[in-house]
């Protein structure tokens, strides 16, 4: 094995660890970028979807109230943000299976480095659906908002009207 790329093999209660003397500077910089990739993807903001609990909607039959929402809500920021990321989260599974195959396929040095390359598209991967998870739970939270809302306005409309006009 040339120099420039001589690799440790360190064992530790059971667990191997590779250390690369040529490229440790290099790990140890990702290594502290990484925090600062992380925490900026996490302050990213997350569209809005902002629908309106009018009277029209409150009068709706469930079955149209329910196509008017998904409607609505296709077409808002949040709605185009979650189709987008589902489509990187299926090309992101794509490449986690082209580089599994290939990792299995190839050996050695170059098998190793497939599989650091593996598992970095994971950890991406997981990134991904964290930010999917997060925009699903916004879409659920204003979701829940608008027919809470609803149901408030159906109650004060309800308490307005006379026994004779209820029925």
């Amino acid at each position: 094995m040339p120099k420039k790329y001589q690799i440790q093999k360190l064992n530790t209660e059971g667990i191997l660890f590779f250390q690369a003397k040529k490229i440790a500077p290099f790990v140890l910089i990702a290594g502290l970028v990484a925090p600062i990739e992380v925490f900026a993807t996490s302050q990213k903001l997350i569209p809005d979807w902002t629908p309106q609990s009018s009277e029209k909607l409150v009068k709706l039959p469930s079955t149209y109230l329910k196509k008017s929402l998904d409607s609505d809500f296709a077409d808002s920021e949040l709605g185009l943000a979650i189709e987008k990321i589902n489509e990187e989260s299926n090309l992101k599974i794509q490449t986690l299976k082209d580089l599994n195959f290939a990792a299995t396929q190839s050996e050695g040095e170059v098998r190793t480095e497939l599989r650091h390359q593996l598992l970095a598209e994971k950890r991406a991967y997981i990134d991904i659906m964290s930010r999917k998870h997060k925009m699903y739970k916004k879409h659920l939270a204003t979701k829940e908002r608008l027919f809470e809302n609803m149901l408030k306005q159906l109650g004060e409309r309800k308490a307005g009207m006379t026994e004779s006009r209820r029925l």
